[in-house]
């Protein structure tokens, strides 16, 4: 049973958008959301999911506030996530477990961001969003779909080079198999559209979204568990929603002429950046920042210098 207090309703016409993070991820989160409030032309409630070391950890966030009359700020330390910290045993953190409270504390549409994403667009849009009768919406994995596509061609590479690879992916893919996930669609976690109280209406989903024992089992904690969840009844959002910082390789093999065209636009102007993946921006400089989205990566290191210089 879920002890936590729903927080209550959006004010009319608001864009709710939750991030969920510890006090580690804060320095991330402020810019994210400082990003998201920049390009807002509407009233914005930005909800926080905090686990408890992140108490005071956003003077920088609270500071910027005082730009936004349009905008409130909430702070939220649900004790779920507290529960989900003493006996935490995973690669991901315990606030990563946030967005599955999502439909239990919170009403109506939600936008739910990724502390490491980089907002370049108005999300506005994100609350008329259609969602045609499903309850979520989300991008595929780009990073997945490549190895899943890599390892179904290794029967037809033609050179050590691409057998290499072929093998390579689909090693990336043993950890994935037997849990009953579609690799073929599936969809990445870090930017996703929330209909709350379509949600609720299944009471089963409802209580199996609090089911931390079990997203424990998967290789990528909670994200495996909405695929699971959400399977047939997840709007797609095309990946200019949620454009991997390396995107770029979407140009190219494994990627089909027709799919090349379709992230066309992810590829030149994206919605939302996410650097998802083992290379982020404020990680030790390493080849990837160069030779993957070095052009992003950039846009993330000045955004980040700019803020830091404002708020400090």
């Amino acid at each position: 049973m879920l002890e936590d207090t729903p927080i209550g309703p959006p004010r009319a016409g608001e864009l709710q958008v939750v991030l969920a993070t510890d006090g580690g991820y804060a320095p991330r989160v402020e810019i994210a959301a400082y990003s998201l409030l920049k390009h807002a032309t509407g009233p914005v409630r930005m909800v926080l999911f905090c686990t408890e070391d992140a108490k005071g950890k956003f003077p920088r966030l609270d500071k910027a506030m005082k730009e936004f009359p349009n905008a409130r700020l909430e702070y939220v330390f649900p004790k779920f996530l507290k529960k989900v910290a003493i006996d935490h045993q995973h690669r991901f953190p315990p606030a990563a477990f946030g967005r599955m409270l999502i439909a239990h504390l919170m009403e109506g549409r939600v936008l739910y961001l990724d502390g490491d994403i980089l907002v370049r667009h108005d999300m506005s849009i994100a609350n008329d969003y259609d969602l045609e009768g499903n309850l979520v919406a989300a991008a595929r994995d780009i990073i997945l779909f490549r190895d899943y596509r890599r390892a179904s061609e290794i029967e037809n590479a033609t050179t050590a080079r691409q057998r290499a690879i072929s093998t390579r992916s689909k090693q990336a893919l043993k950890q994935f198999q037997g849990f009953g996930l579609n690799l073929e669609v599936y969809y990445n976690s870090g930017v996703m559209i929330f209909d709350c109280d379509a949600i609720r209406r299944d009471a089963k989903l409802h209580e199996l979204l609090l089911d931390y024992e079990r997203a424990r089992q998967y290789p990528t904690f909670d994200q495996d568990l909405i695929n699971l969840l959400f399977a047939g009844r997840v709007k797609e959002l095309d990946q200019t929603w949620n454009a991997w910082s390396a995107i770029g390789t979407t140009a190219r093999a494994p990627y089909t002429e027709a799919e090349r065209a379709q992230h066309a636009l992810a590829r030149k102007d994206p919605k939302i950046l996410h650097f998802y993946g083992g290379t982020k921006p404020w990680s030790k400089l390493h080849v990837h920042h160069f030779n993957r989205g070095f052009r992003w990566n950039l846009e993330y290191w000045l955004f980040e210098r700019a803020f830091n210089k404002k708020f400090g």
